[in-house]
C-alpha cells in the first residue's frame, strides 16, 4: 500500500488507491469476523475478492502501459508485477486469520536497529549487536502484549523479567476483561 502510495503520487494513476481500498476495506470486514469468532471468510467472499484483485491490477498495467513517461519510471510495472507474481503471498492472510495484514511489526523492529546503527554507524563489536538485539525483542515483546517497556525493563533489572509464560497469562486475562 505504501508503495502504491508513492507510484500515485508520480503518476496520479487510480489503480494504486482502488488496491489500496479493496485491501483495507477487506482487512476490516476480517476483523469484524474476528472479533465475532469467525476464523475464516466464506469460499464465495474469497473469490469475490480475488477477482477484484485481479482486475484492479489487470486494470493498473492497461493504465500503466498507456502512461507516457517523462522520464524511465520502473516502480509502477514493477509494483504491478509484485501483485501478479506473489499474489498468493500478499493474500495469505485472507486465509490465515492468525497472520497479520501488515508487516509494519517486522519493518518497525528492523527500523531501531538501522536508527542504533545509522546514529553510531555502527556496533563495537558483535557481542554489543548482541545484547542491543535481545533488549530490544524483550522489550517489544512485551510491549506487544500490552506491557510498559519502562515497567519490562524495571523487571528485567529486578533480575525477574516476564516470561514468555506470564505474558500469555496477561494476555489471557486482558482478553477475558474486554468480553466482560
Amino acid at each position: 500500500i505504501r508503495k502504491g502510495r508513492s507510484v500515485k503520487a508520480n503518476t496520479q494513476h487510480e489503480w494504486p488507491d482502488k488496491i489500496a481500498n479493496l485491501l483495507e476495506s477487506f482487512h476490516e470486514q476480517r476483523e469484524k469476523l474476528i472479533k465475532n469468532h469467525i476464523d475464516h471468510f466464506t469460499d464465495t467472499e474469497l473469490k469475490e475478492f480475488n477477482a477484484k484483485y485481479d482486475k484492479i491490477i489487470e486494470d493498473g498495467i492497461i493504465e500503466c502501459n498507456k502512461f507516457i513517461h517523462k522520464t524511465v519510471y520502473h516502480d509502477e510495472t514493477n509494483l504491478l508485477e509484485f501483485f501478479k507474481e506473489y499474489k498468493e503471498d500478499i493474500l495469505r492472510w485472507t486465509k490465515d486469520f492468525l497472520l497479520a495484514f501488515t508487516n509494519n511489526l517486522c519493518e518497525s523492529m528492523i527500523r531501531l536497529v538501522k536508527s542504533k546503527m545509522k546514529i553510531s554507524y555502527s556496533f563495537k563489536n558483535i557481542e554489543s549487536a548482541e545484547y542491543y538485539a535481545d533488549i530490544i525483542t524483550y522489550t517489544e515483546t512485551c510491549f506487544n502484549f500490552g506491557i510498559n517497556r519502562y515497567e519490562a525493563i524495571d523487571r528485567l533489572f529486578q533480575d525477574n523479567p516476564y516470561s514468555i509464560e506470564e505474558l500469555y497469562k496477561i494476555k489471557e486475562a486482558q482478553k477475558l476483561s474486554e468480553h466482560a
